[in-house]
Parts: structure tokens; sequence; C-alpha cells
């Protein structure tokens, strides 16, 4: 065998190497998304709760 055959070889394998490392990172950057959104819906609704809170009006009024 070749010296040329395995270094094909290992630039193929090498290749493969670096396409599963970017996919594994790129599913963990898509999970931390969405938690990120849902945590950033939750905040939101939190935020309309306080906004529409009728005692904390009456509260600021006093």
């Amino acid at each position: 065998m070749g010296s040329s055959t395995l270094k094909k070889w290992i630039r193929d394998v090498q290749k493969l190497d670096t396409v599963v490392a970017d996919t594994i990172d790129h599913t963990a950057l898509l999970r931390e998304n969405e938690r990120l959104r849902l945590d950033n819906l939750l905040l939101q609704e939190e935020r309309e709760l306080i906004k529409n809170d009728p005692r904390r009006l009456s509260a600021c009024a006093a």
C-alpha cells in the first residue's frame, strides 16, 4: 500500500471528525436557543402580569 493512499485515508477521517464535532456543537446550540426562547417567553408573561397587576397600581398611588 502506498503512502499516498494512507495520507488520503487520514485526510478523509480528519474531515469526518470535523463534521461530527460541528454537528454536535450545532445541536447543542439549537438546544440552548430553544431553552432561551422558553425562558424569554416566561419572562415576557411575568412582565405582563406585573404590568397589569391592579394591586401594584394602587400601591404606587398611595
